[in-house]
């Protein structure tokens, strides 16, 4: 993912290779795509622990994904993507993602509370996918929390000592096209 990420961010800032990436991309997501569906449907699933998928399946993850923020990216405010990348929901939780990314792993790893209650609801007879559906928002809350917490005692104050980053989340579309475009 990170490899595609800053492939985008060179073929973009280059103005010889934007043409390109931006005719060919289309055909290389529908491969990537292509090959995220066959993964799923020969090998009947996309779990980590099938030896393809960490290999092939994630890296057409990748190309799809580094797609979809291309598009959000040069694309007008009426797309599609971009409509739907600004979703106050899905905003709120792009504005809080770094804090996500580095505090879910610990949460889960460290805090067995909420997984010993999923374990005693199943056992009282509560169906497991209702167990585990309270058991994920419990533990998405305790996430969010801890982020929101990171987010407005270390980010925040820390993107305020660089010049020209502003911490407030940024409007999808044509002005977020051209903060990405001024940050490559």
């Amino acid at each position: 993912g990170l490899v595609v990420g800053a492939f985008l961010s060179l073929a973009l800032k280059r103005p010889e290779v934007k043409p390109f990436v931006l005719r060919h991309g289309r055909e290389l997501t529908a491969v990537a795509a292509g090959a995220i569906l066959c993964i799923v449907v020969l090998r009947r699933g996309f779990a980590f622990a099938d030896p393809v998928v960490p290999v092939v399946g994630f890296t057409c993850l990748s190309v799809v994904f580094g797609a979809l923020t291309l598009a959000a990216a040069t694309g007008s405010a009426r797309a599609i993507v971009s409509a739907t990348l600004g979703n106050p929901v899905l905003r709120f939780f792009g504005r809080y993602s770094y804090a996500i990314y580095l505090l879910h792993m610990p949460i889960i790893q460290l805090w067995r509370a909420p997984q010993r209650e999923e374990s005693r609801l199943v056992a009282g007879g509560l169906p497991p996918f209702a167990a585990h559906l309270a058991y994920m928002l419990v533990v998405t809350a305790a996430v969010v929390a801890a982020s929101l917490v990171s987010w407005y005692a270390l980010e925040q104050p820390f993107l305020r000592l660089r010049p020209g980053v502003k911490p407030a989340g940024r409007p999808v579309g044509s002005s977020m096209s051209s903060s990405i475009g001024s940050s490559i």
